[in-house]
């Protein structure tokens, strides 16, 4: 059997995939490929050191693991590995520029990394930022216990671009439930800018996105204090504010989270609305929400499906999104008193109403 031809470095669409379908939930196979995630397999010695014992996560510009120091048995490191087209100039820059005020006592709530370094693999050229790992080392018995999934190519011919297998991340902290309360620290600083260099695109989990981020509109530190919002939302009620659904197109997405926040939290400003083309398929002149659904300008696939499936149903009136501040006094914690609660509704205001990160720490 001959060798399969060297994928290109972009998917346009998935009718160009390569593999079997997969449902893993984690990073499609068709994203290994040149410039993108280095393949990397449980068992796999990176450096001629490091044996890859466990999936940790992964995100749209690294996978991270744990790896076991093969010259200091029972030491581990944790190794994130950026795809193959990132440039971490900008994030070494930054992690150098925390690394200088490490006096701050507040310095300790930073994970930084302690090394980095470049592979290389059939996808190109990886840079890799390494922690050692400060914990306990892991039970054995847990460090091997991952959820893989086999990767098929649609010919069956062997792909040396993808790994052997998809393996679903496990973190560590699943084996610790139930310690003490530990610390809260910030890592992984690899969507982090400087504020006087913005980039052409900000990498944000999807529903985490404020919407001056979702509409292109003026960047700058609220949209940190947005998604901020949505995380202490998250961990209060243990319910997403947003729950956005996969696999449809990117204006389907975005038109269902702009509703979302319109209904639960209010109206955009003017210059946002603007700014969203669609608006008035889904709202009248007087923000009254019309019959219009995103998935009806869908194109993909499911897109199409779903608009199938929807012709034997009865139409019946969008369902409106419930005001954040009724879903949030439902779910939210006892000791949470409504002052609390309004200081945290306002961490998703209008752009030019939430409070900065020094407001936040100087919060009594």
């Amino acid at each position: 059997m001959s060798a399969p031809p060297t994928p290109p470095s972009e998917i346009h669409s998935h009718k160009d995939s390569r593999f079997k379908p997969s449902f893993a939930a984690c990073e499609h196979p068709d994203t290994y490929r040149p410039s993108g995630y280095c393949p990397v397999d449980l068992g796999d010695v990176l450096q001629g050191r490091y044996r890859i014992v466990r999936k940790l996560g992964y995100g749209s510009s690294a996978t991270v693991w744990l790896a076991e120091d093969t010259v200091s048995p029972n030491t581990y490191i944790a190794l994130k590995i950026h795809t193959a087209i990132v440039d971490v100039s900008n994030e070494l820059s930054i992690q150098q520029h925390l690394a200088a005020a490490s006096a701050n006592p507040n310095s300790d709530s930073v994970l930084l990394l302690s090394g980095s370094s470049v592979i290389e693999s059939p996808n190109g050229k990886h840079s890799i930022g390494s922690r050692n790992w400060e914990q306990k080392a892991p039970k054995q018995q847990g460090v091997r216990k991952q959820q893989l999934y086999l990767v098929e190519r649609l010919d069956g011919k062997i792909d040396k671009w993808a790994p052997k297998y998809l393996t679903i991340p496990k973190p560590l902290a699943e084996e610790e439930a139930g310690h003490d309360q530990g610390d809260v620290r910030v890592a992984d600083f690899g969507s982090v800018f400087w504020i006087h260099k913005l980039p052409v695109f900000v990498a944000a989990q999807a529903s985490f996105r404020a919407p001056e981020l979702i509409l292109r509109g003026d960047l700058g530190p609220a949209i940190d204090t947005w998604s901020f919002g949505c995380l202490m939302f998250e961990l209060l009620t243990e319910l997403p504010l947003f729950e956005l659904f996969p696999g449809l197109e990117r204006n389907t997405v975005d038109d269902e989270h702009l509703i979302y926040i319109s209904e639960a939290i209010g109206l955009l400003p003017g210059d946002l609305i603007a700014k969203w083309p669609r608006y008035s398929k889904y709202f009248g002149p007087g923000g009254e929400r019309l019959d219009a659904r995103p998935v009806d300008f869908d194109t993909p696939k499911i897109g199409r499906d779903l608009q199938e499936y929807a012709k034997t149903r009865p139409r019946d009136p969008p369902t409106p999104e419930s005001p954040m501040e009724d879903k949030f006094h439902r779910r939210r914690p006892k000791d949470i008193d409504e002052t609390e609660a309004q200081q945290i509704a306002s961490l998703l205001g209008n752009m030019s109403n939430r409070p900065s990160a020094a407001d936040l720490l100087s919060h009594p």
